[in-house]
């Protein structure tokens, strides 16, 4: 890794403007051979950004940068005080960087087909890594992000879905969203996301919350979970998910709050020793039928000495014969005596770069 080197701001706002005099250190924009913005550290104090990019097709890379202190413009989808901004754009990736103490640290206006990946995204006062209206089809891999004063991941689109401004379609994958104030991630008016092998622990609020409106057909699967105020939150019209083989454990609340949405798919996770384990009011499945299963429930003192769709067939079959009673409306008809699997990434390490609370070299 090459040391940084100072530079100015950044602004890109066409495909034109890939340049050496807007930063550009090599590439032709194609897709074997991208534009390269590299090695830089940027301060954006009064500039309301340190790197955008804006109403571009060409392909490009930023990376190994250190993008801080965005500030002055706060309120405005061409500037709102970030590390990165792409405003509508296409076949960006953002990688290797780290973005710290600005406004949002990395965020999608309007953009599609980009990569954010390997990235350290800490101590931002909004959004860790903001993708918003509109924002489709975005990979948003092994990224660490923490210490954020709202989200960490945030994937909401504009108003309603019956605009066309959901933010659909979009892979969040092996993230570490850790110690951010109102949680791990956000999801609202967003639709078909998939939301894959992450880490989304010690928040203050949130594992995961689905709120505001309108967040369905998404599946929530192999996620870890851990010691969050509430593990997952699924409200507000948000219909059709699936979340499955989740671990969701020690919350300080409910390991998982479903209110005023139906037609969840709730099944094959690990619910361990959460304050209350599940709470749900509205209409909801959390199984799966037989032989596939409910979830598994620390708590659940059932046996299990029958077998069987009615569970009233002699041997075992590691259901428990009678069914699990959630907090409200819900039931698990067919509760697993034992963890269904070793989901998510697990307790590890702690990420470099957080718990501490100093700005990163």
């Amino acid at each position: 890794m090459k040391a940084y080197d100072g530079h100015a701001p950044i602004r890109i706002n066409s495909n034109g403007d890939f340049d050496a005099n807007h930063g550009v250190i090599d590439g032709d924009g194609s897709a074997d051979n991208p534009w390269v913005i590299e090695n830089y550290v940027i301060n954006g104090t009064g500039y309301g950004y340190c790197i955008y990019i804006g109403n571009t097709t060409d392909y490009f890379v930023i990376q190994n940068c250190y993008l801080h202190n965005a500030s002055g413009y706060q309120n405005s989808q061409y500037y709102e005080n970030s590390g990165v901004i792409l405003y509508n754009v296409e076949n960006g990736l953002v990688k290797d960087s780290k973005m710290a103490t600005n406004y949002n640290g990395i965020y999608l206006y309007g953009s599609s087909n980009n990569v954010i990946e390997d990235n350290l995204v800490i101590m931002n006062s909004y959004q860790g890594i903001n993708l918003w209206h509109s924002s489709d089809c975005n990979l948003v891999i092994n990224n660490t992000v923490g210490l954020n004063e709202w989200y960490g991941i945030y994937v909401v689109g504009f108003e309603n879905q019956y605009n066309g401004m959901s933010c659909d379609y979009n892979n969040i994958t092996r993230n570490i969203a850790w110690y951010n104030t109102c949680g791990g991630m956000y999801l609202a008016i967003a639709e078909h996301n998939e939301i894959y092998s992450n880490d989304f622990s010690f928040n203050e609020l949130y594992g995961i919350g689905y709120s505001q409106e309108l967040a369905s057909w998404n599946n929530v699967t192999y996620n870890y979970i851990s010691e969050n105020y509430y593990g997952m939150y699924i409200g507000a019209s948000s219909e059709n998910n699936i979340v499955c083989h989740n671990q969701i454990q020690s919350s300080v609340e409910y390991g998982i709050y479903v209110t005023e949405s139906d037609n969840n798919l709730i099944h094959q996770n690990n619910i361990i020793n959460n304050t209350y384990q599940a709470y749900d009011d509205s209409e909801n499945n959390w199984d799966n039928g037989y032989p596939s299963g409910g979830n598994f429930w620390s708590d659940y003192n059932g046996t299990d000495e029958y077998s069987g769709p009615g569970q009233n067939e002699f041997g075992s079959d590691g259901i428990g014969d009678m069914s699990y009673g959630l907090e409200g409306n819900g039931e698990d008809a067919y509760p697993w005596m034992g963890p269904v699997g070793s989901y998510g990434l697990g307790r590890r390490v702690e990420p470099s770069g957080l718990g501490r609370r100093v700005e990163p070299s």
